[in-house]
């Protein structure tokens, strides 16, 4: 029975809704597509054209969720929002990028779902938090395993892109759970022989109001999995992550509608095991 509970409170709880000031926010994504960084490549006319526009509201630089909704959708505030010229790194050489160079910026607007992962202490917290004044958005790509890392600090109350780096695997001090997560979603078989014996289970009833708490077998998994990004996706890093502990705690969330999933994973001398699910 309980089982049956769990089934029908997980089909009905991946979409949510949230709110702020992203109603305010003009998305002026133009028609192309995706554009990164490209230090040797000038912009085209579209990208190039400084136009005059008001500061932006003081509600961007509240909280860095509503900050980043605004800079990946304005090209306006997205240029007031860079220090130039801009520190980039790329695998230990240091450059430098001039304004006139920068192509407009996309991030993760586009994607369905971002990612947060925090070391053990589940600071979900974090994304609300006011006092915040250092946030990287880490783009991984997985088939690659490169990592794109886009850092922003607040200078007189004001955020700021302040400089990109990029590297591999290899060379990032969470390299090593990044590389286990990327098998991990993509590899079926590699997933069941990397789940705990039992998997605490907590979701919410939305009929009931109440929250619901049991355990999973590995047998039971494949009914409860929530679909895990494995190709090229955003980690929202608020600078409080220990790469030494033994736990990750992975939120996996919607662009448009907030929190959704919560996978706990730790770690043993067998290597990483997920023991935990929440949505």
């Amino acid at each position: 029975m309980r089982i049956c509970l769990f089934l029908g409170a997980a089909a009905s709880l991946w979409l949510s809704s949230c709110s702020g000031m992203r109603s305010e926010v003009q998305d002026e994504v133009a028609a192309e597509g995706d554009t990164l960084v490209a230090e040797a490549e000038r912009p085209d006319d579209a990208d190039s054209v400084e136009l005059a526009a008001p500061a932006p509201p003081k509600t961007a630089d509240l909280l860095f969720d509503d900050f980043i909704y605004g800079f990946m959708r304005s090209r306006n505030f997205q240029l007031q929002r860079i220090v130039f010229p801009l520190p980039c790194i790329k695998d230990g050489v240091s450059t430098s990028m001039a304004r006139e160079s920068w192509r407009f910026d996309r991030l993760y607007a586009r994607s369905d779902v971002y990612m947060m992962i925090f070391d053990g202490q589940k600071k979900t917290g974090s994304p609300k938090d006011l006092k915040v004044k250092h946030v990287s958005v880490e783009m991984l790509d997985f088939g690659e395993q490169r990592i794109r890392r886009y850092v922003f600090d607040k200078l007189d109350g004001s955020w700021m892109l302040t400089r990109i780096d990029e590297c591999s695997y290899e060379e990032h001090a969470d390299g090593d759970f990044y590389t286990f997560y990327q098998r991990f979603a993509a590899d079926e078989e590699f997933q069941q022989e990397h789940l705990a014996s039992s998997i605490v289970f907590r979701t919410f009833d939305d009929d009931s109001f109440e929250h619901i708490e049991g355990t999973l077998t590995p047998e039971q998994w494949a009914d409860f999995r929530p679909d895990l990004p494995a190709g090229r996706i955003a980690n929202i890093d608020y600078g409080r992550n220990n790469p030494a502990s033994d736990t990750r705690v992975v939120v996996l969330a919607s662009v448009s509608a907030g929190m959704n999933c919560t996978l706990t994973f730790h770690r043993s001398d067998c290597g990483w095991t997920l023991c935990a699910l929440e949505n």
